[in-house]
């Protein structure tokens, strides 16, 4: 510790060994000045130890950490649920027709577009390097007119060769809807030649060359 005399403030450096014992006679080497240093009362903890009283209110301490924790996998649950549902819609809604007003009341699209638009005269051709070429015929079966968007067509396979995310996604679309379906092992769109289909109306498409994975079990085109 440091002690200024209090004659002419000459500052000593004092080991606090050798003033722990109470209060000490003191004499300034500088000015001879002689003066009765109290040390100072040692502070008490901030914090006891806690004892079988206060076993209570340590107890009142934790719950709330062990409560935010639940708190905190509640809503990654619910977020996850919610974002399976959403990816899965258009297979919910085609099994349980009586969702869709909570989907459109949500402001999501459920009701996809294949109700309208009738994909027919569906033929897969291979090229000279071994891609797939596809072509059909699209038909407007609605009563107005409808906007058309690009084809997705996707190559289904065995779920084991497909990426975690597409796993993931069709495992909630199967838990949803109760059937078991194959993974997009790849997927590639198709910009038809006519953004808007009358009522009736037909339209051929053919794509271009894509090529396929080896594992690919069945197309599927949509929407």
């Amino acid at each position: 510790m440091i002690i200024s005399c209090e004659g002419c403030s000459k500052r000593y450096l004092m080991d606090d060994g050798l003033m722990a014992g109470g209060p000490q006679m003191l004499r300034c080497a500088a000015c001879g000045h002689v003066w009765t240093y109290t040390p100072a009362p040692a502070f008490e903890p901030l914090m006891a130890a806690p004892d079988a009283q206060n076993a209570g209110d340590m107890t009142s301490v934790v719950r709330p950490a062990r409560t935010a924790t639940l708190s905190l996998i509640t809503g990654t649950l619910f977020l996850v649920t919610l974002t399976c549902a959403f990816l899965a819609r258009t297979s919910i809604v085609t099994t349980w027709p009586s969702v869709s007003p909570l989907f459109e009341f949500l402001g999501l699209t459920s009701q996809p577009l294949s109700h309208s638009l009738k994909i027919s005269s569906v033929n897969t051709m291979e090229d000279a390097h071994g891609a797939v070429v596809l072509t059909g015929e699209i038909e407007n079966t609605a009563p107005h007119a409808i906007s058309l968007s690009a084809l997705k067509i996707s190559a289904l396979g065995p779920c084991a060769d497909a990426p975690f995310l597409t796993r993931a996604k069709s495992w909630a679309a199967g838990v949803m809807t109760g059937k078991s379906s194959s993974c997009p092992l790849t997927t590639w769109s198709h910009t038809m030649t006519q953004t808007r289909l009358l009522p009736q109306e037909k339209l051929s498409f053919q794509t271009q060359p894509h090529e396929i994975p080896k594992q690919t079990q069945r197309l599927a085109i949509e929407f």
